[in-house]
Order: C-alpha cells, then structure tokens, then sequence
C-alpha cells in the first residue's frame, strides 16, 4: 500500500514537471491528475486488465498474501500425497500458461509458491544445494531456450510467451547454480548492503525506470542504434545506482522510513 502511494505521488509529480503532457504516461492510461476514486483503487490493487498496481513488481507481493491464505491447503495436500509428481504437474500447467485469470490468483504466484513451500518442507536450499548442480548444463538449457525464445520472437510465433516462460525459468536455476557456487568459493563477493536493499530495489527500480528512461528519450530522442543499445544496460546500471543511493540515506539519516524496506536496514 505504501509503495503504490507513493509511487502515484512519484507519477503525479514529474507529469506536473511534464507540463501535464502524456509524456510520462503509458499510451492509453490517464494522467494520475485526473483520476477518480475507482481509478485509485485499481492503482493499488490492480483489478484491471493490466493485473498489476502501480507499482508493477509489486503484483507478486498482493499474490503471494492471496495464495498463501486461500491455497496453502491443497498446496499441502498436492506436496504432501503427489510430492515431487504434483510439483511437476504445478510446472507444467504454469509453463503451458493456464490461468485462473482471478486478481490475486495467478498462475505464477500459485507456482513460485507451491515451489517454495515445497522447498522448504523438504529443507532443499538452492544456495547450499548448487554445489551439486550442473553449472555447465544449466547454462547450455538457458542458452537453447534463449535461442528458441529469439527465434519465436522475430517470426512472430504464438508460442513466443510460453518459450519466454521456459526461458525465465531455466535462466533463474542457472543463475542461483551460479551464483551459490561463486559464492561459496569466494570468487564473487556480494555486499551486504546490496542484500539487505534487494527488496527496496524490486519496488523502486520499475517506476523510476520508467520516469528515467521516458524523461530521457523525450529530452534526447536517441536515432542511432548503439546509444538505442547502451541505452538498454545504462538506464538499469543508473536505476540500481539511484535505489541503493536513496536506501543508503535512509539507512544513516532517515531511519524512520524503514518500513519501506520491510522494516530491515
């Protein structure tokens, strides 16, 4: 609730910067100034077709209460009777994009859910179990299925959404294979502030993105294609910069805003 709050205030402010213009509003969306009461509603819980707040990341957060109140018991009932062949049944139906199209009951919150609750009833760790996993095969899976993402993409194929899914989901096992071996043979070292930020950054990095990336295509508009490229790495490298700059202010001199974090600094 906060962060959607804040974020319309964050919307509201640069649009009156703008001058009003839709420059910093999405084609099709209103300018937060002329919003109604329903309009507000739908910012910060996402009933609309969007299926997302305003703050966009935080769809998962919203799911993640639903589930884990209204589908914790068959969750329970499917790892408990149907173990590891319920889990994979879980998958499949996430990969093959079926979904209950209700607010606060997707398919990816049922299925992130369902792995972790799986996970740790079965005490599996993914940073201490990476050891015992395939860096090399995981990285070749995410490649062939980055390939036939790309390849779905430019054709203009139907199964470009489920391949991106495969592709997700095979690029988020290789990279906690990755990163739980690098970490546990002290070749990467990860600061602590970077982990004790990681959730002020998933709900700051989305709307500042969008604010830093529209103010600066209106104020460049960038034509060539290596700064249309460099721009793609340089806006997230800047976003990440700005996040852990703010949360580390917050951190010595506004404490009290600590509850934007989860109440962790």
């Amino acid at each position: 609730m906060s962060w959607n709050l804040l974020v319309l205030a964050l919307y509201y402010i640069t649009q009156c910067l703008a001058g009003g213009s839709d420059v910093m509003t999405k084609d099709g969306y209103m300018l937060i100034a002329d919003y109604g009461i329903a309009d507000y509603a739908k910012a910060v819980y996402a009933i609309d077709s969007t299926g997302m707040p305003i703050d966009g990341p935080l769809w998962f957060i919203r799911d993640l209460f639903i589930v884990s109140v209204f589908i914790t018991p068959p969750i329970w009932l499917i790892i408990k009777y149907l173990r590891v062949y319920g889990m994979i049944l879980l998958t499949a139906l996430f990969l093959m994009g079926v979904s209950t199209h209700l607010p606060g009951l997707s398919s990816a919150a049922i299925f992130y859910f369902a792995w972790g609750a799986y996970m740790s009833l079965h005490k599996i760790s993914m940073g201490a179990d990476a050891e015992g996993m395939r860096a090399n095969l995981c990285g070749w899976i995410m490649l062939a299925s980055l390939a036939v993402f790309t390849g779905c993409y430019f054709c203009g194929s139907p199964w470009e959404p489920k391949a991106k899914t495969v592709y997700i989901f095979s690029a988020i096992l290789c990279i906690f294979c990755w990163i739980g071996r690098w970490v546990k043979t002290d070749k990467i070292y990860i600061p602590a502030l970077f982990s004790t930020a990681s959730f002020f950054i998933f709900a700051f990095h989305k709307p500042m993105q969008v604010i830093v990336r529209r103010a600066f295509f209106a104020i460049v508009h960038p034509q060539q294609e290596w700064l249309l490229v460099a721009v793609v790495f340089l806006i997230p490298a800047l976003v990440i910069s700005i996040a852990l700059g703010i949360f580390y202010l917050i951190k010595k001199y506004f404490p009290f805003l600590k509850f934007l974090n989860g109440y962790r600094l």
